[in-house]
């Protein structure tokens, strides 16, 4: 079941989450309506307060047939190389900002079956990782910006949302006419 996004300037978006004591039926069930969602919204990687979510969930999916599932995921090394990285993200719509990342990290996390691993990812891996794992942790995307700049981006958000809106209603609207026969 696909979930319905959290559209900033939510505060669940910068709120740690927190840790999953038990991998039970419902947590896989969970990381699948992320996966789902995720897909839905043409997403590679989503977080759970993505979906109002407060667990240490994430669920990445860089060519939409392979997906991972991190419970509890930690950055445990970080590359000293870097890449300036430009993001977007289900929870701030419209808005494209340039972040610097680390080239590569080693991410240690338990999948969906309660097994540990240790991956070493790269490049595109890395920077959703790190983007996902950052918003787990109350760390969005808008978080290194001024006041000024987080407001100018969060103005965006508000008219995206607002046209989306508009847009919603008037496909109502018309439907409606049809089926009235006006």
């Amino acid at each position: 079941m696909s979930l319905p996004i959290i559209i900033a300037p939510d505060k669940r978006l910068q709120k740690q989450s927190q840790p999953v004591k038990e991998i039970s039926d419902d947590i896989r069930k969970l990381l699948k309506d992320i996966l789902e969602t995720l897909h839905v919204n043409e997403a590679i990687g989503l977080a759970g307060p993505h979906v109002g979510i407060d667990l240490q969930l994430v669920v990445i999916d860089l060519d939409g047939n392979s997906p991972i599932f991190m419970i509890n995921p930690v950055i445990t090394q970080k590359s000293d190389e870097t890449i300036m990285s430009e993001e977007s993200s289900v929870s701030f719509p419209g808005v494209k900002v340039q972040i610097m990342r680390h080239k590569s990290v080693t991410v240690e996390y338990l999948d969906d079956s309660g097994n540990k691993h240790i991956s070493k990812m790269n490049d595109l891996m890395s920077i959703c990782a790190q983007h996902e794992i950052d918003q787990m942790n109350g760390i969005n995307i808008l978080h290194g910006f001024s006041p000024m700049k987080k407001d100018m981006y969060l103005k965006k958000v508000e008219k995206y949302v607002r046209i989306q809106r508009k847009i919603i209603q008037n496909n109502e609207d018309s439907r409606q006419d049809i089926t009235s026969g006006n």
